[in-house]
């Protein structure tokens, strides 16, 4: 429902999009907080197509070859707005790879685990960074209503940010600590 939602609402705010514009409005605008990768772009437009809520012309710009435009149908704008709908009610269940890793800890090598965690506290502290300065760009030439919805949407994924990163520290901490009390592994077992 995802890549979609973000499709039909792009093509309901701007009206009739080609592919080629709407694959550089999903990288300028909305990779910082929605995971959509460029191919997936075209085939779900073709998914939306087949549903009937969006139609497909060629149109060709001087000596320019063809390129598609899609534009938003009845039908697409009804779903747009039941998938909103949705969208509101809907939570997604927190999943992290990282606990299966804890899970299986003395599997891993703690030392290993401890390594591999500062390293994506590194990483997340480095790309905080990032999005507080696109934040800073995109916020800057916006106004009313568009300011207010796109500093919510940067202080959601900041706030999840700062969260996670405390969580590291504080996990890398307490390793370490466990480490210390128990430096020889075969104890980690018992």
């Amino acid at each position: 429902m995802k890549i979609p939602l973000y499709l039909l609402g792009l093509l309901n705010q701007r009206g009739p999009l080609h592919g080629y514009r709407l694959r550089q409005i999903v990288a300028d605008e909305v990779a910082d907080f929605a995971n959509i990768k460029p191919p997936t772009i075209y085939y779900n437009l073709e998914k939306l197509e087949k549903l009937g809520y969006v139609t497909r012309r060629a149109e060709q710009p001087g000596r320019r070859p063809a390129r598609a435009v899609f534009t938003l149908t009845d039908e697409g704008s009804a779903a747009y707005r039941e998938m909103l709908g949705q969208a509101l009610k809907s939570h997604t269940p927190l999943e992290f790879l990282t606990d299966a890793v804890l899970y299986f800890g003395q599997d891993a090598g703690f030392e290993t685990i401890i390594e591999g965690l500062e390293q994506t506290e590194a990483e997340l502290a480095e790309a905080m960074v990032e999005v507080e300065e696109h934040r800073d760009e995109v916020t800057h030439h916006l106004q009313g209503p568009a300011a207010v919805c796109a500093g919510a949407i940067f202080s959601h994924h900041l706030s999840h940010h700062r969260a996670e990163l405390t969580w590291l520290r504080e996990t890398i901490y307490t390793l370490r600590r466990m480490l210390k009390k128990y430096p020889n592994s075969a104890e980690l077992t018992s």
